[in-house]
């Protein structure tokens, strides 16, 4: 069980609880790190930001159009529309997201 599979308070379990189901050396030091407020906040916004990208290209994806369609609707280009969809982009908001609604 790895942490791609922990989804919020999911089965009642926190975050730490679910890591130490599988104590990995990673878990561990994971844990740790959650332990500071500032580390947790943001993993916690790195959580977020992956969950927009996902459900961007998801969206997308699902209504048929590619990423220079999506662009063209939008306003902007296809390289922008690739980097939304980029769990690694830093420029996510809700702002954002609700630009791209579908």
């Amino acid at each position: 069980m790895g942490l791609k599979n922990w989804s919020g308070k999911e089965k009642g379990l926190a975050l730490e609880e679910f890591l130490m189901r599988r104590p990995t050396n990673f878990n561990l030091y994971l844990g740790e790190q959650l332990k500071d407020p500032d580390f947790a906040e943001k993993f916690r916004k790195a959580g977020e930001a992956w969950d927009v990208a996902i459900q961007l290209a998801s969206l997308r994806k699902s209504s048929g159009i590619s990423q220079k369609e999506l662009a063209k609707r939008v306003g902007t280009s296809q390289q922008q529309i690739s980097r939304l969809e980029s769990p690694s982009y830093e420029g996510h908001s809700l702002i954002l997201q609700r630009h791209f609604n579908l």
